[in-house]
């Protein structure tokens, strides 16, 4: 069991002593005269919980975070190496190396590391710098090295032949990590969002399904299957509601299953026991939003990597 699981239990445990709560199927028994009528009201961190916890949300915000963080940083990084080449003209000298060190990393695809410590003159005043490149040099303590100094920042330099390459590599393997982020965050926004507004306007009714078909998805091994349901509104009219779902079990555990939908646009619905963390049915007929501290854990560590690829300084 995971850390985030085990204090997920715990939530829950207390959840459980401080209130009796019930599932979908609490509607089968107390669908007349224990339901409450819209609007449900949600508190702020209900309405939260409801629109970040959806896999595709979890996805969405991971994928989101770090492409930003990653090319937002290699751009600033970009942008300060090209400021730096305009500041200056590097210039060739001479340099001694005073410390040589080779650092061989871990893992399967370890690569080793040659750093250089050396000191330069330059219009008669002694600096001292250190660099760490991939090539091997096949040089030591004591030989001389041919450095790139910056005229108008003489403490500026790097090893010959050894400059920075082009940030913007770093930004064309990050943006497609954002890019996918965006749209998965955009769709999975989109459901949470709908799925706010029907818990909190939508009118409950039951519906029949029509068919189910596997699909080729899966989400933690299971399969997802797309259903479809029909359902009758008061005018007598008969409207159907698709839904993607892995949790058959749930979906397919009765005769009828319980729609949400919209009254003003009965094609906006959804099935309730389709949808992930569905909000619990308080013992008064209310909703109360679940809590699922990974959601909130996703939406730190986000803001997180925004925080951090504004914020971090960008040096060369």
């Amino acid at each position: 069991m995971s850390f985030f699981d085990k204090i997920q239990n715990r939530i829950n445990e207390h959840a459980e002593q401080r209130r009796p709560l019930r599932g979908a199927g609490y509607f089968v028994q107390q669908q007349k005269t224990n339901l409450q009528a819209p609007p449900r009201s949600f508190s702020i961190i209900g309405k939260l919980s409801v629109l970040l916890h959806s896999t595709l949300v979890y996805l969405g915000l991971g994928f989101f975070g770090m492409g930003f963080l990653f090319t937002v940083l290699m751009l600033r990084l970009h942008w300060a190496y090209e400021e730096l080449n305009a500041s200056g003209t590097w210039t060739a000298t001479t340099g001694t190396i005073t410390q040589y060190e080779k650092h061989r990393s871990s893992g399967k695809n370890s690569t080793t590391t040659y750093y250089y410590d050396y000191e330069y003159t330059v219009g008669g005043k002694t600096y001292t710098n250190k660099a760490g490149i991939s090539t091997n040099l096949d040089k030591d303590k004591g030989d001389t090295l041919t450095i790139d100094y910056l005229d108008t920042q003489p403490e500026r330099t790097y090893i010959h032949g050894h400059h920075p390459s082009s940030m913007l590599i770093g930004v064309y393997l990050g943006a497609p990590f954002l890019l996918i982020g965006a749209i998965v965050l955009f769709f999975g926004f989109r459901r949470s969002r709908r799925n706010l507004h029907l818990y909190q306007y939508g009118i409950f009714t039951k519906g029949k399904m029509l068919s189910s078909e596997a699909t080729n998805s899966t989400v933690n091994k299971q399969r997802v299957f797309k259903y479809q349901f029909s359902f009758t509104t008061p005018d007598g009219k008969q409207h159907t509601v698709e839904t993607k779902t892995h949790l058959s079990h749930k979906v397919e555990d009765e005769e009828e299953e319980f729609i949400l939908y919209e009254p003003d646009a009965p094609a906006i619905a959804l099935v309730y026991d389709a949808e992930e963390y569905t909000p619990h049915v308080e013992n008064d007929g209310s909703l109360r939003a679940r809590f699922k501290i990974i959601g909130f854990v996703m939406l730190l560590i986000c803001l997180a990597c925004i925080a951090g690829a504004l914020l971090i300084p960008a040096q060369i």
